[in-house]
């Protein structure tokens, strides 16, 4: 697991409010009532510098079992997108002496831009490697007008070697 997967998630938040924070919500009106997108078993593999732990090079391979994404349109006129996803990897350490670790990861995050220029972000991720490693984020972000008046986040990281 890198650092970078884990502190995504506030990069991914800032750039889904930005997207947010820039829609009309007539032109988000065009994506109303649609159903959910489901996907299953997407792979994607991805090299890290570092891992959670420190610098520890290796290859991860991430298999995405289920993601779900719903973008949604209420008759206020505001705009919900919530995505949540499973996901199960392998890290390959470039160090030999690092055996190979598997984890599980679930991401949930859901984002809402409502009338009056209000944008809310939510988000949890939990990350599990191996039998020891643990990492908690949740973070609440809220922008009104562009600027921002709540910026909560909370990360955690037990049983790094």
């Amino acid at each position: 697991m890198s650092v970078h997967q884990s502190t995504r998630i506030g990069i991914a938040a800032t750039a889904v409010i930005g997207a947010f924070a820039s829609l009309s919500l007539p032109a988000a009106a065009n994506a109303a009532d649609q159903p959910p997108t489901i996907t299953h078993n997407e792979v994607e593999t991805v090299h890290h510098t570092e891992d959670i732990c420190g610098d520890r090079e290796n290859d991860t391979t991430y298999t995405r079992k289920v993601v779900v994404e719903r973008f949604v349109e209420a008759s206020d006129g505001s705009v919900r997108y919530h995505y949540t996803a499973r996901v199960n990897y392998v890290s390959d350490f470039v160090d030999p002496t690092i055996p190979d670790a598997r984890g599980s990861l679930t991401e949930v995050f859901t984002f809402n831009l409502n009338p009056g220029d209000t944008v809310t972000g939510t988000g949890t991720f939990h990350d599990y490697l191996g039998d020891e490693i643990r990492i908690y984020e949740r973070f609440h972000y809220t922008v009104v007008d562009g600027e921002g008046v709540v910026d909560r986040h909370i990360f955690s990281v037990e049983g790094c070697p």
